[in-house]
């Protein structure tokens, strides 16, 4: 846990982000801001990009030393709440890892995968079916649209190909 919370720093330059937030406010703030919507928009989706990112991080930083607190008590009342502030910040660290991970400049658009089972009969259609089913999850558990483009069905279980389209 403690490896990951670190290495969330290092994913991202933090004091970049801080630098490019205060240039969207500055230019934000200009008269001609909104003499081009487009350019507007984009400014203001990326500052509040940037400020998201940086909110949950401050976020995540408080409740670890809420933690790192709460441990230098040595208190056994407080196991209870230590545990679920622990539960609490593992969820939030690997939601917010899987959210930096997904900040480059072309992760914003779709992918669209296919899976064929290929020559291998019922099981690799079985197999070919479990590996779609993984994905959807996957898609669903991050909160990825999921559209089905073409599915082919397997003679007795399983897909024979599919591909679909994850937003």
């Amino acid at each position: 846990m403690g490896k990951l919370f670190h290495s969330l720093g290092l994913l991202f330059d933090f004091d970049k982000l801080r630098k490019e937030l205060d240039e969207y406010d500055i230019e934000t703030s200009r008269e001609d801001f909104w003499s081009d919507p487009n350019k507007a928009r984009d400014i203001l989706s990326k500052a509040n990009y940037n400020r998201s990112l940086l909110d949950r991080f401050a976020s995540i930083e408080s409740l670890y030393n809420d933690i790192d607190d709460l441990l230098k008590l040595n208190d056994e009342s407080l196991f209870e709440e230590l545990e679920g502030n622990i539960k609490a910040l593992r969820k939030e660290t690997n939601d917010f890892h899987v959210e930096v991970l997904f900040s480059e400049k072309f992760d914003d658009y779709n992918a669209i995968l296919e899976i064929h089972s290929g020559a291998g009969g019922t099981e690799a259609m079985d197999w070919a079916s479990m590996l779609y089913q993984m994905y959807i999850n996957y898609a669903n558990l991050h909160h990825f649209k999921v559209d089905i483009l073409d599915i082919e069905m397997g003679e007795e279980a399983g897909v024979k190909s599919v591909t679909f389209k994850v937003s």
